[in-house]
């Protein structure tokens, strides 16, 4: 606004204003130029100078971003590969608008970069316009071994001038939730046993069933006599096996048992320093052999005389692997003619596996020995194993050659061939006078000794 009439040397203040567009304040100054123009009392048109006023914009560009979840992946994070989605809202907190916008993210501790972003719908904000930008990460297991994924987001712009504006940082930290554990399962080859010395191959098969690393793993077992257990390796990855074995050489006591039983335990220490364990056992029973064995021999290999006493030695073992109980041995003649004199006597009635001992019996040999020209006796033995079971050991036999009647009367001094009807009568006669005075002389020398 502005007077319409103005004297001479007068002067007059003329006011106007102006709105600022926001492409005016983007230059940095507002430029005016004004010029005044009036008419003389006779109509005479008369223009002023231009004069221009410049008012310069204070210009404050700035950023921000603040980074989060995306509300679809709230979900815990446990496992590999899972997909974390972030949003990055920008938005231009300044009074110029910001040009070639762009987010930025890193990991505070570096293990993968972002699947895919971050990106943004437009480049270009304006004061006190905000966007939202996206992007997408997988989980890796360093994460889950840290325990968290930590992310930083920065956003960086240019304003018209071409300067650089850059935004605070906005960290976000998502936690992983560290389920370390362990699982052992153990087998045993052969499956059973029946004889002292057998190996026993022990394999401990360890897996990690958690979701992080284990370091050092470790496979203990308590039983006496074991071999060192031996694992292929010290540390298991998530869902990782390993098969660690050892040995197991059988002994005495475990027949006598009849079973073998043992408890392992594996531990797996996490990296958090939080420790997990897993047991496991297994049982192998023992096979129940309840066998044995004799053999037979004499003190000779022939007898002589009517009257002679044979010794018979019986040499007994358990071959089996219980003590066998009851121990027993027979034996009879293959021609009956007498019963043993004396025995079968053993030291003992019990046999542990693997022992031996050695039973005795005595046999007179007799007239009907002697005619048959050989004594023929056969052995056998038996005993009690456990639960109910009976062995009987193979028979085993000894032949002793006796010498023949005939040869008492017979030789070149005879006259004749022997065969006749009185040879014969005189050798039945000469047979049974001989066998009559060796039993008067046994009964006199067996009343004598018990005299």
């Amino acid at each position: 606004t502005a007077p319409t009439t103005l004297a001479p040397t007068a002067t007059a203040t003329c006011k106007a204003t102006v709105t600022v567009t926001q492409a005016q304040f983007n230059t940095g100054s507002i430029s005016d130029t004004a010029h005044a123009t009036a008419k003389t009392p006779k109509g005479t048109p008369t223009t002023s100078n231009t004069s221009t006023a410049t008012v310069t914009a204070t210009r404050a560009p700035a950023i921000t971003v603040t980074k989060t979840r995306a509300a679809t992946t709230t979900a815990a994070v446990t496992a590999v590969g899972q997909t974390i989605k972030y949003d990055f809202s920008v938005k231009n907190t300044g009074n110029v608008t910001l040009h070639t916008v762009k987010v930025t993210d890193t990991q505070s501790v570096a293990t993968e970069t972002l699947a895919t972003g971050p990106t943004c719908p437009a480049t270009t904000l304006a004061p006190g316009a905000t966007e939202t930008c996206t992007a997408t990460y997988k989980v890796t297991q360093a994460d889950l071994n840290n325990g968290y994924v930590q992310d930083t987001g920065k956003v960086t712009a240019k304003t018209p001038k071409g300067t650089p504006v850059t935004s605070p940082s906005s960290t976000l930290t998502t936690k992983i939730a560290r389920k370390p554990a362990i699982a052992l399962a153990i087998s045993v080859t052969p499956g059973t046993y029946s004889k002292v010395g057998t190996v026993l191959t022990y394999t401990f098969l360890v897996t990690n069933t958690g979701n992080v690393l284990l370091d050092p793993v470790v496979v203990s077992d308590p039983m006496p006599g074991l071999s060192p257990i031996s694992c292929p390796a010290t540390s298991l990855a998530p869902g990782a096996s390993e098969t660690c074995t050892a040995t197991y050489n059988v002994a005495a006591q475990d027949l006598a048992s009849g079973v073998i039983q043992t408890v392992a335990t594996a531990t797996g220490t996490s990296v958090e320093a939080a420790a997990v364990q897993a047991t496991a056992s297994t049982v192998v029973h023992g096979k129940t052999v309840a066998s044995l064995t004799v053999a037979k021999s004499a003190n000779t290999t022939s007898a002589a005389a009517i009257g002679q006493t044979i010794v018979y030695h019986f040499l007994v073992t358990n071959t089996g692997n219980v003590t066998l109980h009851t121990v027993k041995v027979t034996d009879t003649q293959s021609v009956a003619t007498e019963k043993l004199a004396t025995g079968p006597t053993c030291p003992a009635t019990t046999l542990a596996p693997g022992r031996s001992e050695t039973c005795t019996a005595t046999y007179v040999v007799t007239a009907a020995d002697v005619a048959a020209g050989e004594i023929t006796d056969t052995a056998t033995a038996t005993a009690d194993g456990t639960g109910g079971t009976v062995a009987s050991a193979p028979p085993s036999s000894v032949t002793i050659t006796t010498a023949h009647p005939t040869s008492i009367i017979t030789g070149a001094n005879s006259g004749h061939r022997g065969d006749g009807p009185l040879e014969v009568g005189g050798l039945v006669l000469l047979l049974l006078g001989a066998a009559s005075l060796i039993l008067s002389a046994t009964r006199r020398r067996t009343r004598s000794e018990v005299d």
